[in-house]
């Protein structure tokens, strides 16, 4: 594949990574404020789950984020 080619669609599936990613962002901007109307919150265990099911939906995004990028230096590396 060619090198522009293939910086073309690296830029792509960041862009759609980043995307995913903000639109997790949104979500959970959305359901914190949603779960703020009970106060206190934050003390219980919701608020723990919250931010354990946050990370859990951001994590495959990071990680084909990294790969994406690292697959990049990788390829620049070998010219």
């Amino acid at each position: 594949m060619k090198p522009k080619k293939y910086d073309y669609y690296l830029i792509v599936l960041t862009t759609l990574i980043l995307f995913a990613i903000g639109i997790v962002c949104v979500y959970g901007i959305t359901y914190y404020n949603y779960l703020a109307v009970t106060s206190g919150w934050t003390g219980t265990t919701a608020y723990l789950r919250f931010i354990d099911d946050m990370n859990s939906y951001l994590y495959p995004f990071l990680v084909l984020l990294l790969i994406s990028l690292v697959s990049r230096q990788v390829s620049t590396s070998n010219k």
